[in-house]
């Protein structure tokens, strides 16, 4: 037996109605998957985000279901032509993640910690607690974008000081990790060039903020 994803609608008249979404009826494999579930939906209601548990159980696969004008549903399954990398990951969080995770251990090596960054297409700082976004800085002056939710201090590393960002891309925190996707699968981010993310962080170098905290006293 297959879990499909289906959502509610509230009528006009009160009741609710129960409808069902396409889903992929095979993983990345060709094998029959074993669920697919609706997990979250945008405020507008035009795109919901689920997920595919693969055939072998042990693949996760994120989807993306979206309504066009005609009110029709359509999905895409994401992260096949993605890698996701976690550094810092200890022993026992990296066999709790999914395989299609690759998980890396803590580095001390500054080196190693910018090539990483290099390496990367796009940084995922998704913390809703982030008292300055120093990942975040650090991802920019390595010449990678960054994409982050608007909430916290995150957002006022990646704006200028006209208020314009052009080294990120900012999604409501309030839509959660269905804006992540809807904001990756855009690929707005792509069009980022290493240039504007260098120029954003040596607005934060020692001599720049130097002479910022001088200013105030002039």
């Amino acid at each position: 037996t297959t879990v499909r994803p289906v959502y509610w609608d509230l009528e006009a008249d009160g009741s609710w109605s129960i409808h069902d979404l396409p889903y992929p009826a095979t993983d990345y494999a060709g094998q029959p998957i074993q669920n697919c579930t609706a997990i979250c939906i945008s405020n507008d209601g035009k795109t919901i985000l689920g997920q595919v548990v693969a055939g072998n159980g042990m693949n996760i696969l994120p989807v993306l279901f979206t309504m066009d004008d005609k009110g029709e549903w359509s999905y895409k399954v994401l992260g096949e032509e993605y890698a996701i990398v976690m550094v810092g990951v200890d022993e026992r969080l990296r066999q709790r993640l999914p395989g299609r995770i690759i998980a890396l251990p803590h580095t001390e090596s500054v080196e190693e910690l910018a090539e990483l960054y290099t390496a990367a297409d796009l940084l995922l700082n998704l913390s809703r607690e982030e008292s300055f976004g120093l990942v975040s800085l650090e991802a920019l002056a390595c010449g990678t974008p960054v994409l982050t939710y608007d909430c916290t201090a995150a957002p006022e590393v990646l704006r200028r000081h006209a208020g314009e960002c052009d080294c990120g891309i900012i999604v409501r925190a309030a839509e959660g990790v269905t804006a992540v996707a809807v904001a990756i699968e855009a690929g707005q981010w792509r069009e980022i060039t290493a240039e504007q993310c260098t120029l954003q962080a040596a607005g934060y170098s020692a001599k720049a903020l130097y002479a910022r905290y001088l200013s105030l006293y002039e």
